[in-house]
């Protein structure tokens, strides 16, 4: 009894081991398609959700470039204020939430260096809160939005440049 058992076992093994190889062949790849999202002009405020399910009024304004960046060779440092107000909501938010985009899609982080006033990060709840957002941008770069993304990475909305 102990020899059948052992040779079932010994069959089995390569079955076994064919069936996870197969399992192991990564599936195809998808496309993923990214929804559409509020665009306004620059100064204009944009409805955000929150994580709770209500929204957070956010403004961008005064978009303007403060100097040559210190910190990154060949690029520019530009700077844009922030308005939040979650009057009626409760908002986590961060200064890296916020990134400059071109046309053909490429995006620049904010830092967390702003010169005066940051927008820091933190959670306003039924508050208003107002800071700068510094972004180093490559010089000649094609800037034309600034997009504000939740904290899960997806943009939630966007202000054109002009």
């Amino acid at each position: 009894m102990r020899k059948s058992l052992i040779i079932a076992y010994v069959a089995a093994a390569p079955l076994i081991a064919c069936s996870a190889q197969d399992n192991a062949t990564p599936p195809p790849p998808t496309t993923t398609q990214r929804l559409g999202y509020p665009t306004t002009a620059m100064g204009q405020w944009l409805d955000t959700p929150t994580k709770a399910g209500g929204t957070v009024k956010v403004r961008a304004s005064d978009w303007h470039q403060v100097a040559p960046s210190a910190d990154v060779p060949g690029t520019a440092r530009w700077q844009v204020f922030i308005d939040l107000d979650a009057t009626g909501a409760t908002y986590d938010y961060n200064e890296l939430l916020f990134l400059a985009q071109t046309p053909d899609g490429d995006e620049y982080e904010a830092e967390y260096t702003a010169p005066d006033n940051p927008l820091g990060s933190g959670t306003v709840s039924g508050e208003k809160r107002r800071g700068n957002v510094v972004i180093d941008i490559p010089v000649g770069a094609p800037v034309n939005k600034l997009v504000l993304d939740n904290n899960w990475g997806e943009h939630v909305g966007a202000w054109i440049i002009p």
